[in-house]
């Protein structure tokens, strides 16, 4: 993978990018800070150009990588991610703002509840104790810490942790599952076929895939 089919891949999804002279960026409207990977001695440098009042525009780095492909991995699966959050997601709360997703009163019942309406299998996610001997898909686990604090888990079909969160507030904690829940499954239902098409899915680990569920 590289940064130029990656540019090619999210301008035909429809988030505009621009790819020249080894850097890849994202097109917004003048002034607005943008996302950008760049080659700088042979490291990528990936971070948030900062332009909105600034009289010195800067790139405030996020991230660094010793490859090109790597850096272009992290570019389209952190982008995609924040498109596909604002066009889905947050879209589907706004629809829904009856279930309150992320505010006090939502608990385990509207979770599930959410996740009805969203065409979201519950076996997507995992409360409590679970064997890893019987999971045969990616999921989201919830894990309890203690009375308020609980830890949310990226789990791969073979039942291994690929990522946690911190221990977060039950609440926070909640809306992590459904949005990571969420992200998972348009992943495996759309996004992975896309790349697919383009000859990009064979590059994405299920590594990968948690930076797509961040």
């Amino acid at each position: 993978m590289n940064i130029k089919q990656v540019s090619m891949f999210m301008n035909k999804l429809g988030v505009l990018t621009t790819c020249e002279n080894n850097v890849l960026q994202e097109i917004k409207q003048p002034y607005e800070n943008y996302y950008k990977l760049e080659e700088d001695n042979n490291t990528w440098l990936y971070g948030l150009f900062m332009v909105e009042n600034q009289n010195n525009p800067y790139l405030k780095e996020i991230k660094k990588f010793d490859s090109e492909t790597d850096g272009a991995k992290h570019f389209l699966l952190s982008r995609l991610s924040s498109y596909y959050f604002s066009k889905r997601v947050r879209q589907f709360m706004m629809e829904n703002d009856e279930l309150d997703i992320g505010g006090p009163p939502f608990d385990e019942n509207k979770l599930y509840k959410a996740m009805a309406s969203s065409g979201i299998p519950a076996s997507t996610i995992l409360l409590g104790q679970f064997d890893k001997t019987v999971i045969n898909n990616r999921v989201i686990k919830l894990t309890e810490k203690d009375e308020n604090d609980f830890v949310v888990s990226f789990i791969n079909s073979n039942g291994k942790v690929v990522h946690s969160t911190l221990p977060i507030h039950y609440q926070r904690a909640y809306f992590m599952v459904f949005k990571k829940a969420y992200l998972l499954h348009l992943f495996e239902q759309e996004v992975s076929d896309l790349l697919e098409k383009e000859n990009l899915r064979k590059d994405i680990s299920d590594r990968d895939i948690s930076i797509f569920l961040a």
